[in-house]
């Protein structure tokens, strides 16, 4: 079987070697661990075959959007926001008390003048601050050594590893990050004291 490694399978698929890590975990992408010369597994090294690789390269290729269709996507979107807009407004009419309730019902329906659509726009998210490009958020990291969120979430509130917070943290992102020096003293931390669950990754031991 002919298989390249996770850094040759990224610069094939257009991807950087951390998402074919999490492609790995998540059973998008099947691999192994290369052998030893004495039979034992490199768990810190990835052998990706290579016809899993060209299987991707033709899903991806299948799903490929073009302009027009981008665009067309972003005038459903558009639309999409415009109508929920809508509903919310609606339901929030439909919540009354039962005297407002009691007086309405003796009035006349007014004409719901048209709303002005709203214009798509996308949101940037403000960048992380006093981290460094390497930075990875704690939930990613976790995930990617095995271990529970509950157990690195205590580790780091007793203070036996750090985490850098995010200022400002955008709705629905992560707000912990762990710095290149943070990855390296959580993994030496875990390793040294048999964490239950711990296993390195591809990039293990993340010395500097």
């Amino acid at each position: 079987m002919k298989a390249v490694t996770a850094t040759e399978a990224a610069r094939r698929l257009g991807v950087t070697p951390r998402t074919i890590s999490h492609w790995v975990h998540d059973k998008i992408i099947m691999a192994e661990h290369p052998k030893n010369a004495d039979g034992s597994e490199r768990t810190n090294r990835l052998a990706i075959p290579i016809s899993e690789v060209e299987r991707l390269l033709k899903e991806r290729k299948k799903y490929d959007y073009s302009k027009d269709e981008q665009q067309d996507v972003s005038v459903l979107v558009a639309r999409i926001t415009i109508l929920e807009q809508e509903v919310a407004r609606l339901k929030q009419q439909r919540i009354e008390t039962p005297e407002r309730a009691q007086a309405s019902a003796t009035q006349h329906v007014r004409p719901v003048a048209p709303q002005r659509p709203v214009e798509p726009r996308s949101i940037t998210p403000e960048p992380v601050q006093s981290l460094s490009g390497e930075s990875v958020s704690v939930r990613i990291f976790t995930r990617d050594h095995g271990l529970k969120p509950r157990t690195v979430s205590d580790h780091i509130h007793d203070g036996k590893i750090k985490a850098t917070p995010r200022e400002n943290t955008p709705p629905g992102q992560d707000k912990w990050f762990f710095s290149p020096e943070e990855q390296r003293d959580a993994v030496k931390y875990w390793r040294e004291n048999h964490t239950k669950g711990f296993h390195p990754c591809e990039h293990c031991p993340h010395e500097l």
